[in-house]
C-alpha cells in the first residue's frame, strides 16, 4: 500500500510488525543490541548447570524483545578433561503459516574439545530481510572440565539519547577550546655585572584544562648583551630561565621574559 499512515488512527488494525521493525532500524540503526533498562540481559551461573538470564531489552533487527523475569537456563555438564563453549542466545522464529514471530532464550551446547574450545556455530540470519529464524548470541559460557566459568558478554550495549546528547556537548566544548596556548612571563628587574647571570625562577600558571609542555621563546630587555644559558620546566609547577651577561658593563634593571606554551589535556 502507498503511503500508509503507521501511526494514525484508521479504524483497524493495520500496523504490522515489519513496519515497526523498519521504523526502529530507521531511529536508532541497523544492527542488534540490548538497551539500557532493567538488568541489561545480565547472565550469572547459578549451578554448573544452570545459568540465569536478567531481565532487559534488546533490539534484534529492528524488533524489540523484552524480558520482565528472569529466566533460568539448563546447562548441560561439562567432561572432565575436556573444554567447551555453549552460547545463550535469543532465538527468533516465524511460523511460515500464520506469520506469527516468537522469541526465546536457550543454551546451545558447543563440541568438547582437549585442544581450544570454540563457539558453536549458529545461522544468524537476517529477520529484515525475510530470514523465518535468526539467533542473536548473547552470552558465552566457557566450561573447563565440569566447572562453568564466568559468563562473557558478546552483545553490543547503546547509550540513550540523552547520554548521547551529554557526550556529545562535552566533545563540541573541549573541540571549541584552542590546542594551544601560550602565557609570557615577566621577570623582575635586577643588576646583572658582566659574566654574570639573570635567573629567573618563576611559578607557572595553572589553566584549566590545559597542560605547560615547554618554553617557546626568551629574550630580555639587554638581547644584544645577554646569552640563554638554560630554559627548562622544572616539573613542580616552576620554570628557570638563566642568562648570562657577556657585556663588559654592568646591566642594570635587567629583565628576563619567557614564553611557555600550554596544550589542550
Amino acid at each position: 500500500m502507498a503511503f500508509d499512515g503507521v501511526f494514525a488512527f484508521q479504524g483497524k488494525d493495520h500496523i504490522t510488525a515489519s513496519q515497526l521493525g523498519r521504523i526502529v532500524e530507521g531511529v536508532a540503526g541497523k544492527g542488534r543490541y540490548v538497551l539500557p533498562t532493567l538488568n541489561q540481559m545480565t547472565a550469572e551461573m547459578q549451578t554448573a548447570n544452570k545459568v540465569r538470564v536478567g531481565t532487559g531489552d534488546l533490539v534484534m533487527d529492528g524488533r524489540v524483545v523484552t524480558n520482565e523475569t528472569a529466566v533460568d537456563l539448563t546447562v548441560e555438564s561439562g567432561t572432565s578433561g575436556y573444554k567447551r563453549n555453549d552460547l545463550v542466545v535469543c532465538r527468533y522464529t516465524k511460523n511460515a503459516s500464520t506469520g506469527v514471530e516468537n522469541f526465546a532464550a536457550e543454551v546451545v551446547k558447543g563440541t568438547p574439545t582437549t585442544g581450544t574450545a570454540a563457539d558453536p556455530e549458529v545461522t544468524e540470519g537476517d529477520i529484515s530481510a525475510g530470514s523465518a529464524s535468526a539467533v542473536m548470541p548473547l552470552w558465552r559460557i566457557p566450561l573447563d572440565g565440569i566447572n562453568a566459568g564466568t559468563p562473557v558478554k558478546l552483545f553490543d550495549a547503546v547509550s540513550p539519547l540523552s547520554t548521547i546528547a551529554a557526550e556529545t556537548k562535552k566533545l563540541g566544548d573541549s573541540v571549541s577550546r584552542p590546542l594551544f596556548k601560550t602565557v609570557k612571563y615577566t621577570s623582575p628587574k635586577t643588576d646583572v655585572g658582566s659574566g654574570n647571570v639573570l635567573e629567573y625562577n618563576g611559578t607557572l600558571k595553572n589553566i584549566k584544562g590545559y597542560t605547560p609542555v615547554g618554553i617557546v621563546e626568551t629574550n630580555t630587555n639587554h638581547d644584544w648583551s645577554f646569552g640563554l644559558m638554560r630554559a627548562t620546566l622544572n616539573g613542580d609547577g616552576t620554570f628557570t630561565c638563566t642568562w648570562m651577561n657577556f657585556n663588559k658593563n654592568t646591566w642594570r634593571g635587567s629583565i628576563g621574559y619567557a614564553t611557555v606554551l600550554y596544550i589542550r589535556s
